[in-house]
């Protein structure tokens, strides 16, 4: 009888107080790989969800908790006294620069995607005050431009729309 009692109590407790499996993530693994063809691919796994992902014209594709190298930069870097005015803010295509002072020496511009691939590099002659940058198609989305002149660096984000 006392079997039976015991029995009984222990599947009547089982049923009204029941354990659930909870999983955990303690930690993440990827990889990175350059393909012969040059695309850079990053993947992360063992994280509970994915951030999302972008791709369009110059493809990114953005999985898990990959962090972008974006956060490495400061939004504006002025290592000298001349301002420099980027307009229009967002963008399409075309980019203005408006220096305060001439540049006389021939200036690289470099634009990086939000995971810090170069996606544009050009050289330009002395763009003296104004200097029109196409970037063509890009995605929509955050850029790092960096301007470098003899005696002038720059950097600032831009956001294509």
């Amino acid at each position: 009888m006392k079997l039976i009692l015991l029995i009984l109590f222990i599947s009547i407790t089982q049923t009204a107080f029941p354990q659930s499996v909870q999983r955990s993530v303690l930690s993440s693994q990827g990889t990175s790989i350059t393909l012969p063809s040059g695309l850079f691919i990053s993947q992360s796994i063992g994280q509970q969800g994915i951030t999302g992902g972008l791709g369009a014209g110059v493809y990114t594709i953005q999985q898990g908790y990959q962090q972008n190298l974006q956060s490495l930069y400061s939004p504006i870097v002025v290592l000298n006294q001349m301002t420099t005015d980027v307009f229009p803010k967002p963008f399409k295509n075309l980019v203005n620069f408006k220096f305060s002072e001439a540049i006389i020496s021939e200036i690289m511009v470099i634009l990086l995607n939000p995971v810090g691939n170069v996606v544009y590099q050009k050289k330009f002659p002395a763009p003296n005050f104004l200097l029109t940058v196409d970037f063509g198609e890009l995605i929509p989305q955050n850029y790092i431009v960096k301007l470098s002149a003899k005696d002038y660096q720059y950097s600032s984000s831009l956001l294509r729309i």
